[in-house]
């Protein structure tokens, strides 16, 4: 595999990241169909203050595409519908949505765990007249879920806490999550572990090595589901998690795809051999 090695210990400041070569190589050497599962922001594209302004780059973009002719790539998101499908721009591809609530398979295929519910509607209105003093919040509402963004002003983490925590007291059928720099509200029954499965289960991919990558609490649901599947599970950054490997940043998530494409290139059997077993002239 011709990872760059020096390009990727110039992004290593610490022994506790994983090497790309070496995640790739276990991968490899678990001799199964596999399927790869990717969350979006701090994973596959970097944080702005403003949540419309993040994008997937060109290069990452790419390289799903071609992972792409080789297995099923699925995005396991918080973000919406309509934005996770605006990151990856022309590429088509199975995404769980709102943490799962939503799972969108084709235009065809789509699947959502709850109606759209006017409740959302009416903790808007509350957080609107709760933030008052406080412009530097960012109110978004999913229409099946509601979050409190403190990216402009993280000194207003305690404070985007306490509002959140109030509101998920007075509505038991909903948990609050958090990610970075925001709070969020949803429904008691989704999360991304559950999202995974629901994919697997809808594609058929219960026998395949499930790889999931992501970066926050919001994709720990995720990685306690992927172990326990037996599959790969990888954290994008610090913080305490339940993934068995961990990257530095969204460049060594670019490596990592780039050396996991070469090797699927590497194995693949040319579809000319697939059905006959030795080629035919």
């Amino acid at each position: 595999m011709n990872i760059n090695i020096q390009n990727e210990n110039s992004i290593l400041a610490s022994s506790h990241y994983d090497r790309c070569e070496d995640v790739v190589n276990d991968i490899f050497s678990q001799n199964k169909s596999m399927a790869l599962f990717l969350d979006i922001d701090g994973t596959l594209a970097e944080f702005q203050i403003d949540p419309s302004s993040c994008f997937i780059s060109k290069d990452i973009l790419d390289l799903i595409q071609h992972i792409q002719q080789h297995l099923t790539v699925a995005a396991v998101t918080g973000r919406d519908l309509s934005s996770a499908k605006h990151m990856f721009g022309a590429i088509d591809l199975p995404i769980a949505a709102l943490h799962g609530l939503l799972i969108y398979l084709n235009d065809q295929n789509q699947f959502s765990k709850h109606s759209q519910s006017e409740l959302f509607q009416a903790l808007e209105t509350i957080l609107n007249k709760d933030t008052q003093r406080y412009p530097e919040f960012t109110i978004e509402n999913k229409q099946h879920a509601i979050a409190l963004h403190y990216r402009k002003c993280p000194e207003l983490q305690q404070i985007a806490s306490l509002i959140m925590q109030r509101l998920q007291h007075q509505h038991d059928q909903l948990r609050l999550i958090k990610g970075k720099y925001v709070y969020e509200l949803v429904w008691n029954d989704i999360d991304k572990g559950q999202a995974i499965a629901e994919i697997s289960h809808l594609l058929n991919l219960q026998n395949h090595l499930a790889i999931f990558i992501g970066d926050d609490r919001t994709d720990e649901d995720g990685f306690s589901y992927v172990n326990q599947m037996k599959g790969v599970t990888i954290k994008v950054g610090e913080g305490a998690t339940n993934a068995t490997y961990r990257f530095k940043n969204i460049d060594q998530v670019n490596f990592f795809l780039r050396g996991f494409l070469e090797r699927l290139r590497d194995t693949a059997i040319p579809k000319h051999l697939e059905k006959y077993g030795e080629e035919h002239v």
